[in-house]
């Protein structure tokens, strides 16, 4: 039982909400899943000067002794954590600053995919089993080699003779598709096992990707035409390809992702005004029971659909026209017919987001395409908020995420990041 003196002060909270200037920032929980605690502090040399805190729970229902001992719990474990990073950070000041600081309490642990043997990988998708594909270099030589991650084990898919190859989607049953790449060709695939197929092209098609696969095994992707040159939106069902409909004079289209019900996202190229000129840009659009729908009609946009989830819930990324210039691209969420602009990381002004869980919560990129080095930072979008995943893992750890491409509904998380300068994919765990 709690005493009496911790159940007033947390009915009547002394230091609650947030510091836009604090020097420190800590993080306790996972934004979205069960209890989450911000603290802010604000620092005069070595000593605390201010601090506030924000906590919220998803889980309103709890009776009240326990979100007491909840939000207890999260407070004894994050402040024995911001004591120890300041202990650090004092005796550091002592030594001239040549010692490294120890990080606060993570949300995550990053697991290192690892690589085929050349020392570079990044990962392009993930199912619910945390089973990660992409692609990655070997021994032999600097090309990528499509990838298959399982069990904390990486192997290279088969793919035959040609140089290049990729994978950009996996389902539960480890279907996989993706692309092989030669001198004179770039084919859509799917790997079964680790045995490769080859998928099969439309009339007057040379080449294509796959990009996208549901637990039905159908497949979606863009296939390039000779005659009219363009490109199609495609689906493979039962071993024959499809050609998406799109409205009449398009010549160009892409479907990136489907989900289980069989709904496909991706884009079309729509012709827009500019000043005394047309710009050919893409909108994003989707195929439900075979009908073509433009989620953005009338719109002055350039946009696409990067990831749906089995509820039908779309993400992406839009840029208001005219495009050059502006730099105003930010992530979205398309939801019942309505657009929902996610916003920047802090000091940012470029966003995208590349998939969605069940859950609703969101994962993608942020960066400043003004600022020289042009870094960028994985994110995490969940309640109503983006959050820096590097804040959320050990600030020790060597790592820095640049890009998250998938989560699935146990809040694990995919991407690709440097790993002490070195491209390397990974894989995010909610501790």
């Amino acid at each position: 039982m709690l005493s009496a003196y911790v159940q007033e002060h947390f009915a009547n909270p002394r230091n609650l909400g947030v510091l836009e200037d604090a020097d420190a920032v800590g993080l306790a929980g996972i934004p979205g899943q069960g209890p989450f605690m911000q603290m802010f502090l604000r620092m005069e040399g070595t000593k605390i000067a201010l601090a506030r805190f924000k906590l919220e729970s998803r889980s309103f229902n709890m009776i009240p002794s326990r979100k007491i001992w909840c939000a207890a719990q999260i407070l004894f474990h994050f402040t024995l954590s911001v004591y120890c990073m300041f202990a650090n950070q004092c005796y550091n000041l002592m030594c001239g600053g040549s010692c490294t600081t120890m990080g606060s309490n993570s949300a995550y642990i990053v697991v290192d995919l690892g690589d085929l043997g050349g020392g570079r990988s990044e990962a392009s998708d993930m199912n619910q089993a945390s089973e990660v594909v992409g692609g990655s270099n070997n021994h032999s030589n600097a090309m990528f080699h499509a990838f298959y991650w399982k069990q904390g084990r990486m192997r290279q898919l088969n793919s035959g003779s040609y140089a290049y190859s990729t994978a950009m989607s996996v389902t539960e049953d480890d279907t996989i598709v993706g692309i092989i790449i030669s001198l004179t060709d770039v084919l859509p695939v799917i790997w079964r096992g680790n045995q490769l197929h080859k998928l099969p092209l439309l009339p007057k098609c040379y080449g294509g990707t796959a990009d996208g696969v549901n637990s039905s095994g159908i497949v979606v992707g863009t296939l390039s035409r000779k005659e009219p040159l363009g490109q199609i939106a495609c689906m493979w069902q039962a071993g024959r390809a499809i050609n998406l409909p799109v409205p009449k004079g398009n010549l160009v289209a892409r479907a990136r992702r489907i989900n289980a019900s069989g709904i496909i996202i991706g884009d079309f190229q729509v012709s827009v005004a500019s000043g005394k000129a047309f710009q050919f840009v893409p909108r994003a659009c989707l195929w439900k029971n075979g009908m073509f729908v433009d989620l953005m009609p009338g719109q002055r946009v350039l946009s696409q659909a990067n990831g749906i989830n089995d509820i039908g819930t779309i993400v992406g990324e839009i840029e208001k026209l005219p495009i050059l210039g502006n730099h105003i691209h930010r992530a979205f969420l398309y939801k019942q017919g309505k657009i929902q602009i996610l916003g920047v990381l802090p000091g940012d002004n470029y966003s995208v987001a590349t998939a969605i869980n069940n859950v609703g919560q969101i994962v993608g990129r942020s960066s400043n395409t003004k600022s020289e080095s042009r870094t960028t930072r994985a994110f995490l979008w969940s309640n109503g908020r983006m959050v820096d995943l590097n804040a959320l893992i050990q600030r020790a750890s060597g790592w820095r995420l640049n890009d998250a491409v998938a989560i699935n509904d146990h809040g694990e998380i995919a991407g690709t990041g440097m790993l002490h300068d070195t491209l390397h994919a990974f894989l995010l765990k909610p501790r």
